[in-house]
């Protein structure tokens, strides 16, 4: 045990400067999530929800304490992301990344002075390279999550 608090006082005096605060608040916001569904699925193995303790007391269990808080913390983070209007923020970053890209291709094919059969070609081929790249990002960050 002492080990693993050395370990992570370790860690914890290394920690690096918050660059990214939106993404991070993201990334604590799935693990808050995490551990919410963590704690229903111990809840739902519960026979009861309360047991009579060593005093003849009747109390509520330690999962459904745990559970109930991890419901209101997700709650309010979850609040929070939507008052500060991250999705949206995100939605308008990729609205302006896909109109530079847009950009860089129109750019790109009119240098090339492509013949007519090649220009025939644009309308199918860059949806769907892009769509193949898209794809393959959406995979990358389904998997690092």
């Amino acid at each position: 045990m002492e080990r693993q608090a050395r370990q992570l006082l370790e860690e914890l005096g290394a920690a690096k400067p918050v660059t990214d605060p939106a993404g991070e608040l993201q990334r604590v916001a799935g693990e808050i999530v995490a551990m919410k569904d963590a704690a229903a699925r111990l809840v739902q193995g519960l026979t009861s929800m309360r047991y009579v303790g060593a005093t003849g007391a009747e109390q509520l269990r330690a999962e459904v304490a745990v559970y109930e808080r991890a419901l209101d913390r997700a709650a309010k983070v979850l609040a929070e992301m939507v008052k500060l209007g991250l999705e949206a923020r995100q939605v308008g970053l990729a609205e302006a990344q896909g109109a530079l890209i847009a950009q860089a291709i129109r750019a790109i094919l009119g240098e090339l002075r492509l013949t007519p059969e090649q220009q025939a070609l644009v309308p199918d081929v860059v949806p769907r390279h892009l769509r193949a790249l898209s794809a393959a990002d959406g995979g990358e960050r389904e998997a690092g999550a």
